[in-house]
């Protein structure tokens, strides 16, 4: 089992849970990944063909049960080939269906330490009476409406410095898109430590702990987007009213 983690801004405590990610071992050469040419550059598109069935959804209840579990579901495919999936309604009376989701992970490992990018394209729908909250990270987690302080996305991805779960293994794309705003987003961030635009798990820039990230990169254990508010970007999102839905019409890898 692998252990998750929210990040929270630099200098705050953090609340770390056990979750459920195990990992396929999986490399880019699996069928399913579309390789195309950008030029003199292979980009590894992960939302088509077989791959569109490796990405899941992770899901966090309002009062997380002891064990740490996530509650997992596979976003549907689109005639388009694109993935969407439903932002859950977090203001029910029920609380095992008071479901925050937390990422949105391709099920698989991968080497990064020969690429350069990340880019993932994104469209967001909903309903005129769709109101967005995230998990409030302590007690007693229920949901947090702040007009001034949307949910958020971001990319993600978990590497293994020597199997120690510290917090530079856990990074997280400065470029990010905000829930209510616009529709459409694409976000994008460079794998190469000197453009400082990765954080790791206690807010600490790629660009002062450059040995750590590069490292890293060879050794990716799960990687996709996650979803918060407040400062912490693995808390979780949902909405207390009308309805909304999360597509990723790409994720490539360059």
């Amino acid at each position: 089992m692998r252990r998750a983690s929210e990040r929270v801004l630099k200098g705050n405590s953090y609340w770390g849970f056990a979750g459920f990610c195990a990992m396929i071992m999986l490399s880019c050469a699996v069928a399913g990944l579309a390789m195309t040419t950008n030029g003199a550059k292979d980009v590894t598109e992960l939302v088509v063909h077989d791959g569109q069935y490796q990405w899941k959804v992770y899901d966090r209840e309002v009062f997380p049960d002891t064990t740490g579990a996530f509650h997992v579901r596979q976003p549907t495919v689109t005639d388009s080939g694109s993935l969407l999936f439903s932002l859950n309604d977090v203001n029910t009376e029920d609380p095992a269906k008071a479901l925050f989701t937390v990422y949105m992970l391709w099920d698989g490992k991968i080497d990064l330490s020969d690429k350069s990018t990340i880019t993932a394209i994104v469209n967001i729908k909903w309903s005129s009476d769709a109101v967005f909250a995230y998990r409030n990270p302590v007690s007693p987690y229920d949901a947090v409406v702040d007009p001034a302080n949307l949910p958020f996305f971001r990319m993600h991805f978990l590497s293994v410095n020597g199997d120690s779960w510290a917090a530079s293994d856990y990074w997280w794309s400065c470029d990010h898109g905000h829930f209510g705003t616009v529709s459409q987003f694409t976000i994008t961030a460079s794998l190469d430590a000197s453009f400082g635009e990765w954080s790791d798990r206690d807010g600490v820039n790629c660009l002062d702990e450059s040995e750590l990230f590069t490292a890293g990169l060879s050794d990716v254990q799960e990687f996709g987007l996650s979803f918060g508010g407040d400062g912490r970007y693995a808390n979780g999102v949902g909405v207390v009213s009308g309805s909304a839905t999360f597509e990723l019409v790409s994720f490539s890898i360059a």
